[in-house]
């Protein structure tokens, strides 16, 4: 009896351990009115597709920031801002962001989910589908196969590469990722952080924020950590100001050439301190999936990176 009281005792306090391993606050607005350059556009309109155990989310029109924070005397000192991706028209919400945000806060480091704008894409869930089904067939050859060349990544790839006259919503998402930096930093005493101990993450369209912020940036804005996750960038030239850059990639990209290693590189001729992992089998978009996957280790590399180039201290490397 005395042995079975025990064993409820266990199952009873086991759930309560996990969920005190880290707390999610409000999300907390960038901008005190309407997002700057975004002022017109139409208002209150997310469109939440749930998937299973996923989230994306579409019509992204105000920026929010919503901390994790570690355990009571558990935090580490340092911060990172993670940016979701989903080309600038979606925002994987869960796999390349709640998730990210939950190991992070889990292992004592205090991360923010940044809800950045994107494009205004679909004015209800039905119009939503409707444009799915469009896509899939475009995408689509004679034999029924998927057309890789024709697949909305590598169409969105294209896109960003071509330049254009005003502001889109590539800019406005590296705008409020700058935005994100400069408040964290300006609070950072309020959240136990070291103001020299604020990174960037980003995921697939966050990497290219990622990248946008690391080549454009105000002293208050500048990251001290960067870690673009399968980031297709042409990048030729080293910024100004680097600073330490962990990066993990699939083989084989939506470019043809190895981006991820041509911007290790960069860093590696340098010599500033830069880690890169390639992924065999595997291809854009694995994220931080809640199934058992060899790609899953990424973010426990990323956690030994912060230890050997002393943004963290731990006795024991995951």
């Amino acid at each position: 009896m005395k042995k079975l009281l025990i064993n409820f005792i266990v199952l009873i306090v086991m759930p309560c351990s996990t969920m005190a391993q880290y707390r999610e606050l409000p999300a907390i607005w960038l901008y005190s009115g309407k997002a700057p350059g975004t002022e017109n556009r139409r208002e209150n309109n997310e469109i939440i597709i749930r998937n299973g155990k996923d989230t994306v989310i579409y019509n992204v029109e105000t920026p929010t920031i919503t901390p994790f924070l570690p355990a009571h005397g558990k935090s580490k000192g340092m911060a990172m801002v993670v940016c979701p991706g989903g080309g600038y028209q979606l925002l994987a919400f869960t796999k390349e962001g709640t998730r990210v945000c939950r190991w992070l806060a889990e292992h004592g480091i205090t991360a923010f989910l940044l809800k950045y704008r994107t494009d205004y894409m679909f004015d209800s869930k039905e119009e939503y589908t409707q444009k799915m089904k469009a896509d899939m067939e475009l995408m689509s050859g004679q034999n029924g196969t998927v057309d890789p060349t024709k697949s909305a990544t590598a169409l969105l790839a294209r896109k960003f590469d071509q330049p254009h006259d005003k502001p889109t919503s590539i800019d406005f998402a590296a705008d409020d990722a700058r935005s994100a930096l400069s408040y964290i930093r300006r609070h950072a005493d309020e959240y136990g952080i070291h103001p020299s101990h604020l990174g960037l993450m980003g995921v697939s369209a966050g990497a290219r924020i990622t990248w946008n912020v690391v080549y454009n940036h105000t002293l208050e804005s500048r990251p001290d950590v960067i870690a673009p996750i399968y980031c297709s960038v042409n990048q030729k030239q080293l910024p100004t100001d680097p600073v330490p850059f962990f990066a993990a990639a699939p083989q084989v990209d939506i470019y043809p050439d190895p981006t991820a290693y041509n911007l290790y590189k960069l860093w590696y001729d340098a010599r500033i301190p830069a880690e890169l992992h390639y992924f065999a089998n595997t291809s854009h978009g694995f994220g931080l999936s809640w199934r058992k996957s060899t790609t899953n280790i990424w973010i426990k590399m990323f956690y030994n990176f912060l230890i050997n180039t002393g943004f963290i201290n731990d006795s024991y490397l995951e």
